[in-house]
């Protein structure tokens, strides 16, 4: 991807090259930790709205009965709670990856490792779906480098030193 980096973009300037990787990599793990979030918040709106009407009784009188005894069952509970604990981790990494790392190298390879979609370990090759929300995945962070390395390019200084 350095190859491509150097070549695709008339990228010139190594620490460019290198800060272009980490924002663009950490504006993508944001992105989708945002994302996350309101996915977990749309479906935990559903299920509350929605937790008495799902009922395998006809009657109305043993749909009540069954709605009542459906909050004392443990998987009500289970269920709701993996709601906020799950709301929970995604806020703990999103506060890990703002911390304020340096960019080098290595937190390049650290943020890389933290995105699945994005490092590749755990796709099935065989599975047509996967291995294209691979691609997608590799296709917006090459947009993501791209934007990041213009965006900083614009500063004027090759390093943006005199706006610092």
């Amino acid at each position: 991807m350095l190859t491509w980096c150097s070549t695709s973009l008339n990228m010139r300037d190594p620490h460019l090259i290198r800060y272009a990787y980490y924002n663009g990599i950490l504006q993508l793990l944001i992105e989708d930790i945002r994302k996350a979030v309101q996915r977990v918040e749309a479906n935990e709106e559903v299920f509350y709205r929605n937790w008495w009407k799902i009922s395998a009784q006809t009657l109305w009188p043993n749909r009540l009965i069954e709605a009542w005894t459906s909050l004392l069952a443990p998987g009500f509970w289970l269920y709701a709670s993996s709601f906020v604990l799950t709301k929970e981790e995604q806020e703990s990494s999103r506060k890990a990856l703002m911390k304020g790392h340096s960019g080098t190298w290595s937190d390049i390879v650290s943020l890389f490792r933290l995105d699945p979609t994005i490092n590749g370990n755990s796709i099935n090759w065989y599975d047509r779906r996967s291995v294209q929300n691979y691609a997608q995945s590799l296709r917006r962070l090459e947009k993501a480098i791209s934007q990041s390395y213009s965006d900083m390019d614009i500063l004027g200084g090759r390093d943006g030193s005199e706006y610092y």
